[in-house]
Parts: structure tokens; C-alpha cells; sequence
């Protein structure tokens, strides 16, 4: 979806933070400075937290995403507490149990297989990739865990290239002391060569190249700055697509050309590059229910009683819509000031996929949060947060039996009251006439 982008603008701050000159120091070890420190699973509010922290723990930092987060290794597991890797069951195959006959080892069954983000404050709804793991990995299992869709995942713990996310102002460096080194000298004797005698071969058959391998046939990327090459012009081809009509998108041929990069997996740009993939991924998942939205739209054309219009008939026959997603009320852009901010998540993955708002108050999106909804208005670009705001002037109700289309009407003037009919006024009580006397 075009309102998407901000997430891509997210990943090219990690890209220009990563070759920074400011990480020369690192890594380094940080102590937290504060108590109820959360420790993310992104570089920004908008993401989960995974555990929390409290003043003197230690933390090592690899990274400088920005001058707000820092990026730092799994911090040390506790027993009821701590940052985990998720993976789902089904491509684990277990190779070791405890001493209470539970799952504790297992090994990688499918090829390039998402691990995502979790910890002892999060243990469903997992949506932070953190990279993939190949066939034959071992990984280390904790527990099991069942996400709110009913999938079935193994916690286990993190793999050595996995990163969390710390607020850069919880924590101060700690200065690591270090022993001098002492250096004796070498003595170097000079070494006798002796003179080499001449050798004569007779030419033999050439011999033939070596065939290339699979990740050889393809794009090979060598050498870091190759790779960082790569990675953001694939993030800027992501970037570009999302700008075009919906109807002219082409996701999988991007994502073909993206799968034949050859990003080793020790690379430090492989996790940015895998949240590419997964991008791209999603956006042909989101095409899909696209389409399908349209096909609801048309059989509710067919169907009168299924559509609900407030203002304008013709507004039912709308196919598309500029963005669509469950509605919620966003945290961190309501501060008092400007109008009201709303989010708009991906019903599947629950990642935001853009903002919205009413600035002129046309719709009354109050009523809508918690739903799914597609939503018609002008996109601009708010400098002071950068971000990417959709303007709502319509919103349709998505649902399984048709979509309402929704439009707030212009409030009707008060009328006068009718003036008070005059109360009537009791009749003065008459004196009953004096009875004569009887003879």
C-alpha cells in the first residue's frame, strides 16, 4: 500500500545509521540509568516491547540507529524474564529433550524459515521479523507458545545475529578496562634460500571451470558496500512501486529480482534485507485481499439491501480505496496539539500501514476504530514528523455480509420552539346562595 512507505522510510534510516561514523566505538557496554526501561523489538514507539530492564542492568550496544535508539545484542535471559526468538513449530524438528521429557533442542527443517520477535511481554501476537534461519540450524528451545491466530510456535533463544532496540537517553557507556598487552621483541634471523633449479613441464589438458552454484547464478553481491548497494536500491525500487496506481504495481516481479541477491547471511545488512523480502511479500498478500474487497464491493452492487448509503448513492460503487486496514487511535502523534491521529493496521500481521485523520471533520472516525475499514482521501506529507497522513473525507465499513459505506451529514440548524401556550387561570370559586328557612 503507498501509505506503507513510511515503514520503508524506517528501514532507510537503518541503512544510513549502519555506515555511520559514529559507530566506530562500537560495540560497547551501556548500563540502564532508570528503572521500567522496555527493551523493543524495533527502533521506534510504534513498536512492541519484549521485556524490561531496570537501573544497573548491563547491555551491550553493536549499533546507532538514530540519535533516539540504540541497537543491542539479546540482553541476558532470567528465569521468568527476558527477550526471545519465536519460530513456528511445524519446521522444527527436535533432537533433544530435558530431563522432564520437554522439547530443549531442535533443528531447522525448511529452507530460509522467519523467526520474530517476543519475551515475557509479548508472548502473542508476534509480527517483528528478525531475519530467517536455514535448513540445519540447531536452535535452542525454551518453551512452546500458541499466537492468537492458533498457530503453534517454539520459543526459542535468540540466535547470535538476532538485535533488540533500547531509547538511547535509558542508558550511559561504561568504560571496559582492559590489561597492557606486553610485546617482547622477535629476533628474526635471515632465512637461506637456495637457488631454485629449473623445472620443465609438459602442457597438460586444460581443466575444466567449476560449475556455479545456485547463489552463484545469481546476482553475486561482494563486499559490504556491494551489498549496501543492493540493499537500497531495492528498498528505492519498494519505495518507487508503492507510488504507482494499485493496478499497476508489480510486487512479484520485484521480488523475483530481490530473491537473487546473494546477501550472505553473516552479512549485517542480511536483516534489513530480509524485512525487504518480507515487505514485498506482504504487499502481494495485501493485493490479494484487495481484489477480494472489490469482488465484495461488486456482488454488493448486485445486491441493494446490502449497502447502506449516508450522503451519496455513487458512493457505494467506489472499487478502491486510497487505504484500508482495522482502525485505531494512534499513541504517539495525539499530543493536544493539531486534529486527532488515527492509525491503520494490517488485519493479518497487525503492522501499521499508514495514518489518518478528519481535519475538517467530515467523518467521525471515532465511530470506526476497532473495525476494518477502507478509507478515500488526498495523502500529504507532515514535515514536522514526517509522516505520510491521509485525509479522510470517506469511509467504508468492510464486512463479511458487504460494505457500508459511511459519510457524516451536515448537522441540522436548531429550530425555535413554538411559543408556550398560556396557562389557564382558575376560576374564582362562587359562594353557594343562603338556603331559606323552613316555615
Amino acid at each position: 500500500m503507498r501509505a506503507r512507505t513510511i515503514f520503508l522510510w524506517a528501514l532507510a534510516w537503518m541503512l544510513v545509521a549502519t555506515v555511520s561514523p559514529a559507530l566506530a566505538d562500537a560495540p560497547y557496554q551501556a548500563e540502564v540509568i532508570t528503572n521500567d526501561v522496555y527493551v523493543r523489538s524495533g527502533p521506534n514507539m510504534e513498536s512492541y516491547p519484549c521485556t524490561k530492564l531496570n537501573k544497573g542492568d548491563k547491555v551491550i550496544v553493536v549499533a546507532k540507529r538514530s540519535d533516539d535508539w540504540l541497537m543491542i545484542k539479546p540482553p541476558p535471559l532470567k528465569p521468568k524474564s527476558g527477550c526471545f526468538s519465536v519460530i513456528v513449530q511445524e519446521y522444527v524438528k527436535v533432537v533433544a529433550t530435558n530431563a522432564k521429557g520437554q522439547p530443549s533442542a531442535g533443528k531447522v527443517t525448511g529452507d530460509t524459515v522467519r523467526i520474530k520477535a517476543a519475551g515475557d511481554l509479548r508472548q502473542k501476537g508476534f509480527y517483528a521479523p528478525q531475519g530467517t534461519l536455514s535448513k540445519g540450524t540447531t536452535v535452542k528451545i525454551i518453551g512452546r507458545t500458541t499466537d492468537i491466530d492458533g498457530k503453534i510456535y517454539y520459543v526459542i533463544k535468540p540466535p547470535e545475529k538476532v538485535r533488540f532496540f533500547i531509547a538511547a537517553r535509558s542508558v550511559k557507556p561504561v568504560a571496559l578496562k582492559s590489561e597492557p598487552v606486553k610485546v617482547e621483541p622477535v629476533k628474526v634471523e635471515p632465512l637461506k634460500v637456495a637457488p631454485a633449479k629449473p623445472v620443465t613441464t609438459k602442457p597438460g589438458p586444460a581443466k575444466a571451470k567449476p560449475a556455479k552454484t545456485s547463489a552463484e547464478a545469481g546476482m553475486s553481491v561482494g563486499g559490504e558496500r556491494t551489498t549496501l548497494k543492493a540493499v537500497r536500491a531495492l528498498e528505492k525500487e519498494l519505495v518507487a512501486e508503492t507510488k504507482k496506481p494499485f493496478k499497476k504495481q508489480d510486487f512479484p516481479a520485484i521480488l523475483a529480482r530481490a530473491k537473487k541477491l546473494n546477501v550472505p547471511p553473516t552479512s549485517r545488512f542480511r536483516q534489513i534485507y530480509d524485512s525487504l523480502i518480507i515487505f514485498a511479500e506482504d504487499e502481494i498478500k495485501l493485493a490479494k485481499h484487495r481484489k477480494a474487497a472489490d469482488l465484495l464491493v461488486a456482488k454488493a452492487l448486485g445486491k441493494p439491501t446490502a449497502v447502506v448509503a449516508a450522503a451519496k448513492p455513487e458512493a457505494a460503487a467506489e472499487k478502491q480505496y486510497d487505504i484500508q486496514g482495522i482502525l485505531g487511535l494512534s499513541v504517539l502523534y495525539n499530543t493536544g496539539a493539531g486534529p486527532k491521529r488515527y492509525i491503520l493496521r494490517n488485519p493479518e500481521t497487525t503492522k501499521i500501514v499508514g495514518y489518518v485523520q478528519s481535519k475538517a471533520g467530515i467523518v467521525n472516525l471515532d465511530a470506526f476504530v476497532g473495525k476494518h475499514v477502507g478509507i478515500r482521501g488526498k495523502a500529504t506529507f507532515d514535515k514536522t514528523h514526517s509522516l505520510r497522513v491521509h485525509e479522510a473525507d470517506k469511509v467504508a465499513l468492510i464486512q463479511p455480509g458487504g460494505i457500508q459505506v459511511a459519510k457524516v451529514k451536515p448537522p441540522i440548524p436548531p429550530t425555535k420552539p413554538a411559543p408556550a401556550a398560556p396557562k389557564p387561570v382558575p376560576a374564582e370559586p362562587t359562594k353557594p346562595a343562603p338556603v331559606a328557612p323552613k316555615p
